[in-house]
């Protein structure tokens, strides 16, 4: 959840320009925006998580499912309400000019068939006089998210979970690739190169699971890294983010394990962050596009107020069934094959 909102938090900013983004509190401190941290912690946990369902569950079928599951739901409900509510009622043309538009037609194709990197993320005519007229800007980073899920699938199928060093080897490669992509300025594809970077998130996440026995986490290093991690956020430039998101990835790590009851309480209430993600970007250009946010911080304020019903709604009414159904077919099968 904080890391969702870390994501809202940055494009609050954005919203407004380049000039704001980079005035953004965490931008301006570490040179990384706040966005930058959220999606580093969504990777390296959904690696290492990704990584925990196939050693533990050893099911394809059920794997498969439960991703679609995940993902899916969620997504379903935002494409709808952005094309059928949205679209209409915020778009400069007519219904029908609407409706026939071909970018109409790619923005639905392009978002359900989840793993195109290159997606369309607007619609014609919504938010014109808004300085973004994407609609939802927050869909492009589920493409490499399911591409991953496949990735980790196939070195699962083909044994190499299981061969304790050859995640993280895989992670290492990744790592010194990226480094030397991004130096080298070799590919200049915004999109292409933020995924190669997810990449490395993942498998460090992938690789942090399959480590686990050797991980170690006492107070003692656990205040280094943190001290290490502040230290960079003194320093610009490509080597110096990336040490400071593998060192944020340690961080995340540690405090996914801290003893504490009160912050495992939270896990009671419901998984609201997916929800907060696919809502909070069109939530956002409604609100500026009537002109109710003046400020990034009151656009932040506002959207939280207004997305986190709508995350509730979609835990509750949509994403919690159907994963429920899932699990609950998975067990019956289970019991069959006991039998």
């Amino acid at each position: 959840m904080l890391a969702a909102m870390a994501v809202v938090f940055s494009h609050a900013y954005e919203m407004f320009g380049a000039g704001f983004a980079a005035a953004e509190p965490v931008n301006r401190a570490s040179g990384i925006a706040a966005s930058g941290y959220g999606l580093c912690a969504f990777f390296f946990i959904s690696g290492f998580l990704i990584a925990r369902s196939l050693l533990h569950r050893a099911d394809t079928v059920f794997f498969v499912k439960s991703r679609l599951a995940r993902l899916y739901p969620g997504l379903l409900l935002s494409l709808v309400y952005c094309v059928l509510l949205i679209g209409p009622l915020f778009t400069e043309l007519a219904p029908a000019e609407f409706f026939s538009r071909g970018q109409t037609g790619r923005f639905l194709i392009d978002n359900l068939i989840i793993f195109i990197p290159h997606k369309e993320l607007g619609l014609p005519g919504v938010f014109t006089g808004n300085h973004s007229s994407l609609v939802n800007g927050s869909l492009w980073t589920l493409a490499w998210e399911s591409l991953f899920y496949a990735g980790l699938w196939l070195v699962w199928r083909l044994g190499g979970l299981t061969c304790r060093w050859l995640v993280p080897a895989l992670a290492l490669i990744l790592l010194v690739v990226y480094l030397h992509v991004l130096t080298s300025k070799t590919l200049t594809d915004v999109i292409l190169l933020s995924g190669l970077g997810f990449s490395v998130l993942f498998s460090l996440g992938a690789a942090a699971y399959v480590l686990r026995q050797y991980q170690l986490l006492p107070w003692p290093g656990f205040f280094l890294c943190l001290l290490a991690w502040l230290w960079l956020m003194v320093y610009r430039g490509p080597v110096v983010a990336t040490l400071n998101y593998v060192l944020f990835c340690y961080l995340v790590l540690y405090l996914a394990y801290w003893p504490s009851k009160q912050l495992l309480a939270y896990n009671k209430l419901g998984d609201f962050s997916y929800g907060l993600y696919l809502s909070h970007f069109p939530i956002m250009q409604i609100l500026l596009h009537q002109r109710v946010a003046e400020t990034p911080l009151a656009l932040f304020g506002l959207t939280l107020l207004c997305t986190m019903p709508l995350a509730v709604l979609s835990w509750f009414l949509v994403e919690q069934p159907v994963l429920k159904w899932v699990k609950n077919q998975a067990a019956a099968r289970l019991n069959v094959r006991q039998a």
